[in-house]
């Protein structure tokens, strides 16, 4: 019984030491979860406030991005505007003004038109621009944007009015163009000339090949003023040229596309006579220096078989005897 109870009670302080033992680590373990727990709203707390600042930098550049864009298309609309302001006016006094009856007044129009619808293209890129921006103010209700929205409208309709009035002056200045006469007459004395020019080339060229040096001189001159009259003529033909391209359209009828066939045959004739005058050129100066050759080679070549001989080696040897003493009497020369 002894034995049993006093087994009984070294059970019982082994449990209670036991049991103070748990209790004893209980609390350090509830204290790391506390503070593990506590890191981890720190960190979350951090996270959240490095995404709210991010979002607020978001919002700030966004803001700053459609202020710049809005201050943009304000400025834009301002200087088509004032370009439209300019360009109306002198659409209107161009269409009043009597039409071209030389080719030199053509000529002024034609660059005034190149210099217009070049001015055209770079605003027309604005405008579009500036259609493509303000829609990104479309969600936006207030004054300012409705403000925005009516300068747009005039802008675009006064576009299309000014577009029109420069097609108007275009088909006004195609048709001056096709009554003007000094333009007829240039074209036909460029092809009468072109006609001349054919025929002062094929007499120019060398056909005979034993030609003498005065006749190759003679038609290298005449080819040469022949060149130098084809520059010229370039000139006007150039000119021809850009009034065809500008104003002579194949859509407009007959006597437009007849027009500027003219001028296309005028134009390729032209070039392929300067290429084959040029080519002749080449050939006659080729000719020359080949006469030049020989002649360098005929003076050098002696002109006798006398110069083959030896007198005058005998001569020049003999001119040595009042210097030389032969003790067995001179060699024999």
């Amino acid at each position: 019984v002894t034995q049993l109870s006093s087994a009984s009670s070294s059970s019982v302080n082994k449990e209670n030491i036991t049991s103070a033992n748990m209790s004893d680590e209980e609390p350090q373990d509830d204290q790391e979860l506390v503070t593990i727990t506590a890191a981890e709203k720190q960190s979350g707390i951090i996270d959240r406030w490095e995404l709210i600042q991010a979002q607020d930098l978001r919002n700030k550049l966004r803001i700053k991005q459609h202020l710049q864009q809005w201050q943009q298309v304000n400025s834009d609309l301002s200087d088509v505007s004032a370009w439209l302001d300019k360009t109306e006016e002198e659409l209107e006094e161009l269409q009043k003004a009597k039409p071209p009856t030389s080719m030199q007044a053509m000529e002024q129009r034609v660059k005034k038109l190149k210099d217009t619808l070049k001015a055209f293209d770079n605003y027309k890129a604005v405008v579009l621009s500036v259609n493509l921006s303000s829609k990104e103010f479309q969600k936006a209700d207030s004054t300012e944007f409705k403000e925005l929205q009516n300068r747009l409208r005039k802008v675009n309709l006064r576009w299309e009015k000014a577009a029109h009035a420069l097609d108007n002056w275009r088909k006004g200045l195609r048709q001056a163009l096709l009554h003007c006469q000094d333009f007829h007459d240039q074209s036909q004395k460029l092809i009468l000339w072109l006609a001349s020019a054919e025929g002062r080339r094929n007499e120019a060229q060398i056909t005979d090949p034993n030609a003498d040096p005065h006749t190759i001189l003679e038609s290298q001159k005449e080819l040469m003023q022949l060149e130098k009259e084809l520059l010229e003529q370039q000139l006007k033909v150039n000119c021809l040229q850009e009034l065809s391209a500008y104003l002579l359209l194949k859509s407009d009828g007959e006597d437009y596309i007849e027009a500027d066939e003219k001028v296309h045959v005028i134009g390729k004739k032209l070039k392929q006579l300067t290429e084959q005058v040029s080519h002749d050129l080449k050939t006659v100066q080729g000719s020359l220096l080949f006469f030049l050759l020989l002649l360098l080679l005929a003076c050098m070549i002696p002109s006798s078989e006398e110069d083959y001989s030896c007198t005058q080696a005998n001569n020049f040897a003999r001119s040595f005897y009042p210097m030389l003493r032969y003790t067995n009497g001179p060699p024999p020369t």
